[in-house]
């Protein structure tokens, strides 16, 4: 019933928002989301829809309450280069609970390849997918000259995840929201951040972190720019005016 909900809202809110659902994992206490939006939406998309499916859930099971653990966290990734790692990280999660810390490997593919809560199996399987996942995006990153050759390679990298330890992308997170290199993280802040035409102050709150991450000294230089005066100029003007308070 979970999975069947998961699938029904996601379904519905996806289309609503314009969201394109990537990847899911619906674990016992929380789930794990891959999603590409086309606008500053996503703190509203994820209330309605988190809202919608604890309500349904709970009158199915005829309870009440919080479903899932706290408030769900965010990240802006650099999908070029993190997005096969964080499509490979969700669908991991299965195997990745304490009693199968001490599993073989055999037990963890096939506890794997069993899980039936995730989007893994549209991925490596026959199973069609849901109007509203969109494997093609992650699978178009993989050689192969069909989508059946895509597939296996796909599948050759995940299990790749249970044979040997491989790099956590959220181990490189930034700011606590952005995972990317400098460059995009660079880019993220300049043209994201600090846009202050954000109408909804839900959206992205990590984001003041970001903005707050600035250097002075780039800080420093931006304002000398616009201004068109040197830096020491600033400074000093600012020392002169402390005197004058004192």
């Amino acid at each position: 019933m979970s999975r069947k909900c998961l699938g029904v809202k996601l379904a519905e809110f996806s289309l609503k928002f314009g969201v394109t659902v990537r990847c899911y994992c619906l674990m016992p206490n929380h789930f794990h989301l891959y999603l590409q939006t086309s606008e500053a939406n996503l703190a509203r998309f994820m209330q309605t829809f988190l809202t919608s499916f604890c309500y349904t859930l709970n009158r199915w099971r005829g309870k009440s309450g919080h479903i899932f653990q706290g408030r769900f966290k965010s990240h802006v990734a650099e999908d070029g280069a993190y997005g096969m790692a964080i499509s490979r990280y969700i669908h991991l999660n299965p195997i990745r609970i304490k009693s199968l810390e001490e599993s073989d490997i055999v037990v963890k593919l096939r506890c794997l390849n069993e899980f039936s809560h995730s989007s893994y199996r549209f991925y490596v399987g026959d199973d069609k997918p849901p109007e509203w996942l969109d494997i093609s995006h992650v699978l178009s990153k993989f050689e192969g000259r069909s989508l059946s050759d895509r597939k296996r390679a796909y599948r050759r990298y995940v299990e790749e995840g249970v044979s040997k330890k491989v790099e956590n992308p959220f181990a490189n997170v930034v700011a606590q929201c952005v995972i990317g290199d400098d460059a995009f993280v660079e880019k993220m802040r300049r043209g994201y951040a600090m846009d202050l035409n954000l109408s909804d102050g839900r959206e992205q709150k990590s984001l003041a972190i970001l903005r707050s991450s600035f250097k002075f000294e780039d800080v420093l230089k931006a304002v000398a720019n616009v201004f068109g005066v040197d830096t020491d100029d600033i400074i000093m003007k600012r020392s002169r005016l402390r005197k004058e308070r004192m």
